[in-house]
């Protein structure tokens, strides 16, 4: 039988725990922060920006959440914008921003965030 491993994702570090040994190993991804969404205050029609606050050299992949549905993604990059055409008055949108899929230690969210629509 194959040994089940699951990956725990604990303040920027990634721990591997065997299950059927329990052996564990760790190391720092170095990606520690928060999803910072800016304008404070979303009107109908606005664009909302979204990064990693105090992580501006790094990159991410960034998920689009409107009313709980996905409606778009960027990969790989430090920031991202959900242009206009998504927001509309009483919508709830949300970031959620993940290592990038290329990374060497997997791809796991880093954080999530959200608003409502003004």
């Amino acid at each position: 039988m194959k040994r089940l491993e699951h990956i725990v994702q604990l303040g920027g570090a990634i721990t591997l725990l065997s299950l059927s040994g329990c052996t564990e190993m760790s190391y720092d991804t170095g990606l520690v922060g928060t999803v910072v969404l800016y304008p404070l205050e979303v009107r109908d029609l606005d664009d909302i920006h979204c990064r990693v606050d105090e992580s501006s050299e790094n990159v991410f992949d960034y998920y689009w959440l409107v009313n709980r549905a996905s409606v778009f993604s960027e990969g790989s990059v430090p920031s991202s914008t959900l242009q206009e055409g998504y927001t509309h008055r009483g919508d709830y949108i949300e970031c959620s921003v993940w290592t990038p899929r290329s990374s060497s230690y997997g791809s796991f969210e880093i954080a999530i965030d959200g608003i409502y629509v003004e």
